[in-house]
């Protein structure tokens, strides 16, 4: 923090992002300069039998001297790298000239290790068998080496170069990187262009100003999740609302005792979302089954032939082995569910999710699933993150997420166009329930197509698992409230995400940076610690830096950031351009998670867990959007978003309070 400059442009790396590498590579050259050393001494008198025995001698004290400088070298990089805090730049200010030595002796290693090559491949007849397995092993280590440092080249290279580039540059470069990420590498339709164009400028604005690299991020979100775990601990008695009520205040939400109250609907239970969960979790196909069935998931499918055979009609896209089929059926027998595949689509482009249909005897419903994120292309999907109208049949002030309104229109027009709900509902289920449910991305573009099947399907009903956060305008949320249940698992990002979390992120995580008195390297050396989750094994974070209540604080007016708070002046001036673009996007309409919230948490808290302990105790209950515009960092909040550990918490909660459901259901919420 910033970007390291060399050769006259910015680099995807920082000054002090060379402790660890430095260190990796001083043993590594120590270990091959002292079996070089010992060879030469053991072996030496007998060189001059080998042919050209002046050329490997050569390669030796040529090898030898260029290890030893590259250790003495490492020394100097790790010593220059590890000095100061992460924005002290000035004090690693000799790192550049530090790699200009380095790349000098690379050079410098790549000839010799030509010579190394061509001795080792032609002229290593009559030589001692160690000797020349010797340099064979070298050459072949070094040449790996070279191989990667060049890719390391190329992921550290920055198209921009420096912090000076416009938005409109950055833009192209984000676009272009799009393009790759689909291959889409034809002339690109109006609808795909428009899709790479917005995400382009995104992420172009997002990161415009942000003199950040990678590892200044994850350092970043680790002070961060440090500093939240505190606030927590201090504020233990305190409600959510009470602690973040700053936060909320900004931005306009009203969750008073004195708001409307909202009755759930009475099939908005536990027990339906558990047996709704195994149809988004199925939607999946093959790839989640056999990731979650290691090692052998994957040789099941393929040796295991499909119950049923589903004709033209109710099959499309390639479905290689029929592992899709098999997977759906084997997650229908796993969960005892009695139910028929009625219809399953495999396509998978921009806009166009996979989904399957089916029919479910228990529950007495037709269920749509749609497939969450899984591909490329529908992640593009996701960072279509701009607003827009539902439909032009709804209200202006309807709005939702771009991408996923795109993706639920393209649902509807197959659904009609191949009459797939009207085949469903034949004589026989005449009389069964609509649900449409998915997980992640899924659930987004679920809750919009519920919303455009209301007005032919009344009785429709939603269930979101880990639904996206920025999906509805404040109109349409409470719209959907009627007829939509989301259901959210502990720290799951997901359901945080949206654009002005993301802002209030950027700026956290800067001041956090710039607020830490510490080293990266320093921050990076207590998360094994972590990771152990023992309160004897974790590091002393009693410093007032580290665990300073930042999300309580930076965002109230009175504890505004100034330029006295701030040590450096361009990362005061980074952070202050963030904190105008957070309080212009407070400014425009919020978003929320669809409908009636169903959150469900750990009944203890994690740390307080013994060592290696397995089980989990889960409780549940209603909550307010106000509890999900604020991102927590913790180490469950990728985990937490997993559709199995949904299932599982909801299978668990179902069998430790299979009486109480239905009478906590009814419970009253507010808006």
């Amino acid at each position: 923090m910033p970007a390291l400059t060399a050769f006259k442009r910015q680099w995807n790396i920082g000054s002090d992002d060379f402790v660890f590498p430095g260190i990796a590579m001083l043993i590594i050259r120590g270990i091959w300069l002292l079996v070089l050393v010992l060879v030469y001494l053991a072996h030496h008198q007998h060189f001059n039998s080998c042919k050209d025995g002046q050329v490997l001698n050569a390669f030796f004290f040529g090898m030898i001297g260029l290890l030893a400088s590259k250790v003495v070298v490492n020394i100097c990089l790790i010593y220059h790298s590890s000095k100061g805090n992460i924005s002290e730049c000035s004090f690693r200010r000799h790192v550049a000239q530090v790699l200009y030595v380095k790349l000098a002796l690379f050079i410098m290693e790549v000839v010799w290790l030509v010579m190394g090559t061509y001795w080792a491949t032609f002229e290593y007849k009559n030589c001692d068998f160690i000797i020349v397995g010797t340099v064979r092993a070298m050459v072949s280590l070094a040449w790996i080496g070279v191989f990667v440092f060049t890719i390391m080249f190329i992921f550290l290279f920055s198209p921009l170069g420096n912090d000076s580039s416009s938005v409109d540059d950055a833009s192209n470069i984000w676009r272009r990187r799009c393009r790759l990420i689909c291959c889409s590498f034809r002339a690109d339709d109006s609808l795909t262009s428009d899709a790479y164009s917005d995400i382009a400028k995104l992420v172009s604005v997002y990161f415009q100003g942000l003199d950040l690299v990678p590892s200044d991020i994850a350092a970043g979100l680790l002070l961060v999740g440090r500093q939240q775990k505190s606030s927590y601990d201090n504020m233990a008695t305190s409600s959510s609302h009470q602690l973040y009520g700053d936060r909320h205040n900004v931005l306009g939400i009203t969750e008073s005792p004195g708001s409307t109250p909202f009755q759930a609907a009475p099939w908005m239970t536990v027990q339906k979302a558990c047996s709704v969960m195994k149809f988004a979790l199925a939607a999946y196909g093959w790839p989640f089954y056999s990731y979650s069935h290691l090692p052998f998931g994957c040789c099941v499918l393929c040796c295991t032939s499909p119950r049923v055979s589903l004709s033209e009609d109710q099959l499309e896209g390639a479905d290689c082995c029929s592992c899709n089929l098999v997977s759906i059926e084997k997650h229908m027998d796993e969960h005892k569910s009695s139910c028929d595949i009625h219809y399953v689509s495999l396509t998978n482009q921009l806009f166009i999710n996979p989904f399957s249909i089916f029919l479910d005897h228990d529950l007495q419903a037709v269920v749509i699933a749609i497939r969450g994120t899984l591909s490329p292309k529908d992640a593009i999907v996701d960072l279509t993150a701009f607003a827009d109208i539902i439909h032009e049949s709804f209200p202006k002030s309807y709005k939702a997420h771009k991408g996923m309104i795109k993706s639920a229109q393209n649902l509807l027009e197959r659904l009609k166009r191949d009459n797939l709900l009207g085949r469903a509902f034949n004589n026989e289920h005449a009389n069964y329930d609509l649900i449409v449910c998915g997980h992640s991305l899924g659930a987004g573009v679920a809750a919009i197509l519920s919303m455009l099947l209301k007005p032919d399907y009344p009785d429709v009903q939603c269930i979101s698992f880990s639904p996206p956060g920025g999906l509805l305008s404040e109109e349409a949320y409470k719209a959907s409230m009627e007829y939509t249940m989301s259901v959210i698992l502990g720290d799951d990002l997901v359901p945080r995400l949206s654009i002005q979390t993301m802002q209030d992120l950027k700026v956290d995580v800067m001041t956090a940076l710039n607020d830490c008195p510490y080293p990266k390297y320093q921050i990076f050396c207590s998360l094994p610690f972590r990771a152990l989750k023992c309160n004897c094994c974790l590091l002393d974070e009693t410093d007032s830096s580290m665990t300073r209540p930042l999300v309580q604080n930076t965002h109230s007016p009175q504890n505004s950031y100034t330029i006295e708070t701030i040590t450096n002046s361009d990362v005061h001036t980074n952070i202050q351009e963030a904190v105008e673009s957070r309080d212009l996007l407070r400014l425009q309409t919020p978003f929320y998670a669809p409908g009636c919230i169903m959150y469900i948490t750990p009944a203890s808290n994690v740390d307080d867990r013994p060592c290696c302990s397995s089980e989990e105790e889960y409780t549940w209950r209603w909550a307010g959007q106000s509890e999900f515009l604020f991102l927590k960092v913790t180490p469950r909040m990728g985990a937490d978003h997993m559709p199995n550990n949904v299932l599982n918490a909801l299978t668990k909660l179902l069998s430790d309070t299979p009486d109480s459901i239905i009478v906590e259901s009814q419970q009253t919420l507010s808006t």
